[in-house]
This record gives structure tokens, sequence and C-alpha cells, in this order.
């Protein structure tokens, strides 16, 4: 009787010790073990939470949510970069010889004072991105296709503006280009405007092109060249130019 009163005593000792560590340490569940024939029940750590331990797994997973916000910011900025830049700025063909619609200067026609007319110098700006230009002259107020000037194409796209006097040839070097035969003379060239006594129109027309160089050769036809000039084309631009004959 005696150590059963013992062994009662040292048991309620334990549970007295047990629930005081309860109260100091709220939110731990503690459980209590059956009392074994040789000594008082004890304390498992199996079922002790961690009441933080859901919000900080929570926390963790927001870690990637600023680098997600970085990379939308970044594209919104990209976005707005390609609004604000909008289109190119259209293609425009110029010349120091004449303005657009005025008349073209003797000097490059058939009633020049030199030796052989000139071609005209010519200048572009503006335009998309171009592999490469070419510029096509007709007499606009001849009909027919047999009303071509001047085919010049394969010109780079960092040609400078075109200089007074192109040299005749199919393939040239100042600049660096290809030539087509004009209509007229059948040369490899530049030909003059010369029509009768009365006032013709000239169109210049200047072509952005896709490729860097046509796919044609020196026995293509003129026709054959334009039409692959204009099947390239992603602009093109107009300078016009009048004279009467004398």
């Amino acid at each position: 009787m005696k150590r059963a009163l013992v062994a009662l005593s040292t048991s309620l000792f334990w549970v007295g010790l047990l629930l005081a560590s309860c109260s100091d340490a709220p939110g731990t569940v503690v459980v209590v073990k059956e009392a074994s024939s040789d000594g008082p029940a004890l304390p498992s750590d199996a079922g002790t939470a961690n009441p933080d331990g859901g919000q900080a797994a929570a926390d963790g997973g927001t870690d990637a949510k600023p680098s997600a916000d970085a990379g939308a910011a970044d594209t919104a900025a990209a976005d707005a970069a390609a609004i604000d830049a909008g289109p190119p700025p259209p293609l425009v063909l110029t010349s120091t010889a004449f303005a657009d619609g005025a008349l073209i200067p003797t000097k490059y026609t058939c009633n020049t004072p030199l030796a052989a007319a000139p071609s005209p110098p010519l200048a572009w700006t503006g335009g998309p991105a171009a592999a490469s230009y070419a510029v096509v002259m007709i007499d606009e107020s001849l009909p027919g296709p047999n009303n071509v000037h001047w085919v010049i194409y394969d010109l780079a796209s960092a040609t400078p503006p075109l200089p007074e006097g192109v040299p005749a040839g199919y393939a040239i070097v100042a600049p660096s280009a290809h030539q087509a035969r004009d209509s007229f003379a059948s040369q490899f060239a530049y030909f003059h405007p010369c029509p009768p006594p009365a006032i013709h129109t000239y169109a210049f027309t200047l072509y952005a092109l896709d490729v860097a160089v046509l796919p044609v050769a020196m026995s293509t036809t003129t026709a054959t060249v334009i039409t692959q000039i204009k099947a390239h084309m992603t602009a093109s631009a107009r300078l016009t130019g009048k004279y009467a004959g004398i």
C-alpha cells in the first residue's frame, strides 16, 4: 500500500510540472503517456505545433513576385517605347538641281552645253530600313512602255546622295550599283530628256527594296528589271521635273 502511494504521489508531481510548463508555452500540445509500471508518465514532443510555421511558408511563396513584377514592367516599358517611336517618316526624294514639279535645267537635257548631259544629283531621306535602293526615270508624257530614260539599282543602303554625272556602264563603282538599258539609245546609262517642242513631265522614282541585290543579270530586259524592283519594293518616293524641247 505504501509503495502504491509513493507511485501515485510521483505521478501527481510530474502532472503538475507538465501543467505548469504548458501555461508558460501557449500553443504547445502535450501528450501524457500512460505510466508504466516502472515510472511516471512522460511528455511527448510529438504533436508540438508551431503556430507561426504556416505563415512563414506562406510568406516564402511571395519571394518570386518582385521578379515577375519587374518583368512585366520591362515589357510595358518596351511597348511604350515602340508606341512613342511610331512609324518611320515618309521616304522623300529631292534634287539640288531642281524642285519637285519645276523645269529641269538645260544642263541635264539634250540641249546641254556640255559634251554629254550628266544625270542630275539626287538625295533621299526617311522611309523604312532598306537593304538597297533603286531609281527609275521615265517620260510620263510619252505613252507606251518604251519611255525609260534611266534605271539604276543595287544601290547599297548606306549610299550617300547620288552625285551629278553617274558614269555609264552596267556595273559601276562610284557609286557601287548596276544599271539597265534605256529605251532610246539602249545604253547602260542615264539618257537625257529630249522631247519635241512641247512640255514633257519626267518622273524620277526612288524605291526602297528588301533585297541587297536584285535577282537579275546584265542580259535581263529593262522591263523585267523594273518588274523585279517593284516586286521587292517596301516604299517609294517621286520627284518630277518638266522640260520642253527646242
